[in-house]
């Protein structure tokens, strides 16, 4: 038996060993895998967890208070006309931002062209100018002024030297105050082709500095450029968000529109009835243009002020609305709004309305005047009529005030988003409709 296959005395012992190793590195294999799968198995349950989660979630923005009575949310997929939305949604964030974008190549117009010259004496021969210069070689400079600015674009003109061996320089301005060099110039025999970055700029300065005059020995040098041409990038992005349909409850004749207020952010709204069974179609809606902090008088609400009225002989109070004569408020009148002013005295006084749902009866109460019936016949509480609870109020002159109402509105929301930068987006976080009075 070979020295080598002896360990400790034991003949073969040194392959018992390595069986050992091989068993030990298998079994730590298979002990590596199964970790691994149970992290991947925990890192599916930790995320389905946190989707149950946030779909459970109320955010913050969602929450109700006092004044907010239809809330536009970009929270939730149910909340969103997906099919007419083409903005690009973020739940997470809970904010709208843009999606389409349209890289368009455009030309700038050249507004002017001047030419002058550092020394010399110059004359128009068209489509160039000459310059007369015995002593030294000039500097001829061109200033164009373009119609508007442009914005990362390409400059590309062919120059008119009889001497092709000159230095050209070109720096752009925005206000033609300050120059600065444009990011890269090319030649390419007589074409000239320069790049223009982030910064903005109208006026364009070429120096055209040639090494040799038109014939040698001579003294005079051609100057000119023709073929201007400005290839510029515009950035244009459009993204519309559409809200669903959002049915509330309103209880002022007027709300507020409350949203982000951005240049690229534009506004539509809709209010009306909430729409019947199946018929959501959107086609129809005639949206009218609306700005964050706007306040709106909701559609079909009226505010009635000052309505003259006295109290007949059966205690009815009996107001004149419209040019008639009646005791019983219009349909649709919030209750909470009623408010009543005598004016019999030197001073105007409110009377106080003691709210009694089901009285047609005369109910003395302490420091009341008035008390308020109800028509329940559509399901909700409306204002119906006034009694006096105390006829020594009869026939004295009196000014009643109130508001009507739908009980039920829908609204819709489209959300124009429009950037022609490629360096700013505007997002839409959401919008409200709050009470307003």
């Amino acid at each position: 038996m070979p020295a080598e296959n002896i360990v400790n005395g034991n003949e073969g012992a040194s392959r018992d060993v390595l069986d050992l190793f091989s068993r030990i590195q298998s079994r730590a294999v298979s002990v590596l895998d199964d970790l691994d799968s149970s992290r991947k198995d925990m890192i599916r349950s930790l995320q389905s967890t946190l989707d149950r989660i946030n779909a459970m979630a109320i955010r913050i923005s969602e929450l109700e208070n006092s004044s907010a009575r239809c809330l536009f949310s970009v929270s939730s997929m149910s909340r969103i006309d997906q099919d007419r939305t083409s903005a690009t949604i973020r739940l997470d964030a809970n904010s709208a931002t843009l999606l389409e974008k349209d890289h368009r190549i455009a030309e700038a117009n050249l507004d002017s062209l001047r030419f002058s010259a550092s020394a010399g004496s110059v004359e128009s021969v068209a489509p160039a100018w000459r310059v007369i210069s015995p002593q030294a070689a000039p500097t001829g400079t061109f200033d164009l002024l373009f119609r508007s600015p442009v914005e990362s674009g390409v400059v590309i003109f062919d120059t008119v030297l009889s001497a092709q061996e000159a230095d050209i320089e070109v720096l752009g301005s925005l206000q033609g105050v300050r120059y600065e060099p444009v990011d890269r110039v090319i030649r390419s025999g007589y074409r000239v082709t320069c790049w223009i970055g982030k910064t903005r700029i109208r006026h364009l300065r070429i120096r055209i500095r040639p090494w040799q005059p038109d014939s040698p020995g001579g003294s005079s040098y051609t100057f000119g450029i023709t073929d201007v041409r400005v290839l510029q990038s515009r950035y244009f992005l459009r993204s519309e968000f559409w809200s669903d349909w959002v049915v509330w409850t309103p209880n002022t004749p007027k709300v507020r529109f409350s949203a982000p207020s951005h240049d690229g952010l534009s506004y539509y709204l809709w209010i009306g009835d909430p729409p019947a069974g199946s018929d959501t179609n959107k086609d129809s809606l005639s949206l009218f243009s609306v700005q964050p902090g706007q306040v709106i008088q909701i559609p079909g609400s009226r505010i009635y002020t000052d309505i003259p009225a006295t109290v007949d002989a059966s205690g009815n109070v009996v107001m004149t609305i419209d040019g008639s004569q009646t005791n019983i408020f219009p349909s649709n009148t919030m209750p909470g709004s009623v408010r009543v002013v005598d004016i019999s005295g030197p001073e105007e006084q409110e009377m106080k309305v003691w709210p009694e749902l089901a009285a047609n009866q005369l109910i003395p109460i302490d420091g009341y005047a008035l008390s308020l019936t109800y028509n329940t016949q559509t399901g909700a509480y409306h204002a119906d009529r006034l009694k006096a609870l105390d006829l020594s109020y009869q026939s004295r002159p009196l000014k009643v005030s109130f508001w009507t109402i739908s009980d039920r509105l829908a609204s819709v929301l489209l959300v124009q988003m429009v950037s022609h930068s490629e360096y700013a987006t505007p997002v839409f976080t959401g919008a409200v409709l709050e009470s307003w009075s």
